[in-house]
């Protein structure tokens, strides 16, 4: 091959790898090109992403205070060390590295479902500064600034303040953010949407390793709301002080504006051990307690109102148009089909009259005058002093108690209604079920004349009109019939009108193998000029007259004289 021959060759490779290399060329430019200037945008996100982190700054929830303006609950600045949860696999290796610093560490299923898993709370600074210097885990777990929720008068108020905790998952599809607390009883929820606040937004600039180089942007949080219950926190104090270590359950209410007062109940529950997440041997001690701590028994627990709802019967017998001047015999008990009724006192109370019968108490006037008035009477009347449906008060979990009527014992019995029923209806007893918060509402109607409606929180509306269903001269009568059942009791100068009550239970037996029943009474004061309504049940406590009403004199005496 000559020289020629060689130039012509090299020649025509030189062309082809000039041609692949301006192919190549061509398709580097055009991939260059679309993500540069196509798809730049799309990229600069992502480099964004990896580079620009968005902390979600937790608010501080709103104060709750008491109608003096004592705060019961606070907040306390806190420290936690978390984790993001799709690094939940490799949680071993970084608890190893954070036992020796925290000591106790808590990991719970129900985080899961959040974006950062809380390792540790309430981290003091040289633990905080452990954590950071800790090169294992240094770029891994993040320390974040919150604030921890104090309830400064713990059991005191756990009824009323209920608590916080984690959200779950059914939570989380309801809320903006599924990083922070919300609350889970009570106050603490039923107040949410004013106590949460508004969380803040943090940009910063992290490098390859997730660590924080420098903050780009803040825009911080804001507090919540204040809440400002309607509760006497001196008043609550010295309701516990009296209650003692009964199990038992106190409502005071301001005629005037509805406002509950104190309203307590034994025994409570610590809220705080809610704040950190509460462990799982507390959560189970709590619900296998037989005392049942976390049920709210003011608005949730269900009693027979005993003799206490003698008054809406003798309301119904009047409305019904039997005079009031009507006797019936009381010889102590009284045929009703093949059933024998007793009347309390066993040699009967000889004739009895509407002015005279709260005060004797007579099973057998109520009896025989309430099956003349009738069950759907007594259940109307029942209805507009709010028996038998929720109050309303601004607490979570409130029943409706049971106020029961011939088209209920069908539905639910599939059975007739029987003048038995009715007997039963007209001292409290049988089906009938009431809540405390109901008994106190009761009360207030009779007292004031007007359609109270209870309230746990301060400045609302306290217009309330006039209960026209009932005439105001059958009202007097009840209230006189309540002040002569008090007139043989020493109540110093306190002019209260009331009514005992006992309710029969069989879920609870005394030393001696016997049912013990609950102590109730219901009442208002002073009695020319009510001021105040006061409920007290004393569980299996026995006669009305030997706990309840000892207790609720001592209520009054609070309110009245101080």
């Amino acid at each position: 091959m000559n020289k020629k021959d060689d130039n012509q060759k090299f020649t025509r490779r030189a062309l082809v790898l000039m041609y692949f290399k301006g192919f190549l060329s061509l398709i580097l430019g055009i991939n260059i090109y679309n993500i540069q200037i196509l798809s730049g945008s799309k990229y600069t996100v992502l480099s964004d992403k990896n580079r620009i982190r968005i902390n979600i700054l937790q608010p501080q929830r709103g104060l709750i205070i008491d109608r003096n303006d004592n705060v019961l609950i606070d907040n306390v600045f806190s420290y936690t060390a978390s984790i993001p949860t799709d690094l939940y696999k490799n949680i071993d290796e970084i608890l190893a590295e954070l036992k020796p610093i925290c000591k106790t560490l808590q990991i719970k299923d129900s985080n899961q479902h959040q974006s950062q898993i809380i390792l540790c709370n309430n981290l003091k600074w040289d633990q905080v500064a452990k954590i950071e210097s800790n090169i294992k885990i240094n770029q891994i777990v993040k320390i974040n600034q919150s604030y921890k929720r104090i309830y400064i008068y713990s059991n005191l108020l756990s009824y009323i303040t209920g608590y916080v905790g984690i959200p779950s998952k059914k939570d989380v599809e309801n809320s903006n953010t599924n990083d922070f607390i919300i609350g889970k009883d009570g106050l603490e929820m039923s107040c949410e949407e004013f106590l949460k606040g508004t969380y803040g937004i943090q940009k910063v600039e992290v490098n390859a390793f997730g660590k924080t180089i420098r903050e780009i942007s803040t825009q911080t949080s804001v507090q919540g709301e204040m809440v400002k219950t309607s509760i006497d926190l001196k008043l609550q104090q010295k309701i516990a002080e009296i209650n003692e270590n009964n199990r038992g359950i106190h409502i005071a209410i301001d005629l005037k504006t509805g406002e509950i007062l104190g309203m307590y109940s034994s025994p409570g529950y610590d809220p705080n051990l809610f704040t950190d997440g509460i462990k799982a041997n507390e959560w189970n001690k709590l619900m296998k307690d037989p005392e049942k701590p976390l049920i709210n028994k003011s608005i949730l627990s269900l009693y027979p109102p005993g003799s206490t709802f003698k008054m809406i019967t003798l309301l119904a017998i009047l409305k019904a148009g039997i005079p009031v001047t009507e006797s019936v015999l009381c010889s102590g008990e009284i045929n009703i089909g093949r059933r024998v009724l007793h009347c309390w006192k066993k040699h009967g109370h000889g004739y009895v009259n509407g002015y005279n019968a709260l005060e004797n108490s007579c099973n057998i006037y109520f009896a025989v005058q309430g099956m003349k008035a009738g069950v759907d009477m007594i259940t109307s009347v029942a209805k507009v002093f709010g028996l038998g449906s929720k109050t309303g008060i601004e607490l979570p979990f409130e029943s409706a108690g049971l106020m029961p009527s011939k088209q209920w014992k069908k539905r639910q019995k599939n059975q007739p209604w029987t003048f038995g029923d009715t007997v039963n209806i007209s001292i409290g007893q049988g089906d009938i079920l009431t809540t405390p918060i109901q008994l106190a509402l009761m009360t207030a109607r009779i007292a004031s004349g007007k359609f109270i409606k209870p309230t746990i929180l301060c400045n609302q509306n306290h217009s309330f009109s006039e209960i026209d269903e009932i005439k105001p001269s059958h009202l007097q009568i009840v209230r006189d019939g309540m002040y002569n059942v008090m007139k043989n009791h020493h109540w110093e100068n306190l002019k209260i009108a009331g009514k005992t009550g006992t309710a029969q239970v069989i879920s609870r037996r005394d030393a001696k193998g016997k049912f013990k029943d609950h102590s109730m009474f219901v009442g208002f004061a002073p009695y020319d000029a009510p001021k105040y309504a006061v409920v007290s049940i004393a569980e299996n406590a026995g006669w009305g007259s030997d706990t309840a009403l000892p207790i609720t004199k001592k209520i009054f005496r609070a309110l009245l004289v101080g």
